[in-house]
């Protein structure tokens, strides 16, 4: 991909992000179980517009424990890289009991750091990470009630064999349509999730959104990428 055409992609990435998940869709979230302290997966993450196609990478980092007030809490980083440097970094501490299916993490966390490329680090509110790549990875799941043939997931060490499960949900206006999420679920991933598939159809249009993440790594030596804000 030339560095002329580089830009327009990655925005149209970040745009279809923050049509996908705005409060009102609640897709599927790449964190099904809580990751040890110290551990991290690394998703390949590819989006779709039609023709055109971005490519990158999104990494989940699981950190230290804190308590805010009587509340046991963990930070986690998601970090999403556009194959030659960091292009958003989010640092969240959130409550251990909100980590996990049938929570949404990002409305219940108590402090969220954000730094855009090189930029200066930003305290933000939960509002501006559910429309973000951050907010796709952790918001709560639609209802799955289909399940999916088992897939086999390649990754650096071998090959990850996880069960899918498929769900699809009315957007409400002014998008409209459909969104269709698939998930594939296995216990040798830290976060729970080898892939995941987000399929957004808007009403009377013919373009589609598709969002993949697809397990590439994970490791148990996570390092903070912002260890002076806590």
């Amino acid at each position: 991909m030339s560095r002329t055409c580089l830009r327009p992609v990655r925005n149209v990435f970040f745009a279809a992000l923050l049509l996908a998940w705005t409060p009102a869709c609640f897709a599927d979230g790449i964190l099904r179980t809580l990751p040890k302290s110290g551990e991290w997966v690394e998703y390949h993450a590819t989006l779709k517009f039609d023709t055109t196609e971005s490519n990158g990478t999104a990494r989940l980092r699981s950190l230290g424990a804190e308590s805010f007030g009587d509340e046991p809490c963990r930070w986690i980083e998601l970090e999403m890289n556009d194959g030659e440097r960091a292009t958003q970094l989010y640092k969240l501490l959130v409550p251990v009991k909100h980590l996990g299916d049938g929570s949404d993490p990002v409305d219940h966390a108590v402090r969220i750091w954000f730094r855009e490329g090189d930029g200066a680090v930003q305290q933000v509110e939960p509002k501006k990470m559910d429309l973000s790549f951050a907010g796709a990875m952790l918001h709560q799941p639609v209802k799955a009630d289909e399940t999916l043939e088992k897939r086999k997931f390649p990754w650096q060490r071998g090959t990850i064999e996880a069960t899918g499960r498929k769900g699809t949900r009315s957007l409400e206006k002014p998008l409209g349509g459909t969104l269709t999420s698939s998930r594939w679920l296995t216990d040798d991933v830290p976060s729970g999730v080898a892939g995941l598939l987000v399929v957004i159809r808007p009403q009377g249009s013919n373009s589609e959104f598709r969002l993949e993440l697809v397990v590439n790594d994970f490791g148990t030596d996570a390092k903070s990428a912002l260890p002076d804000h806590n």
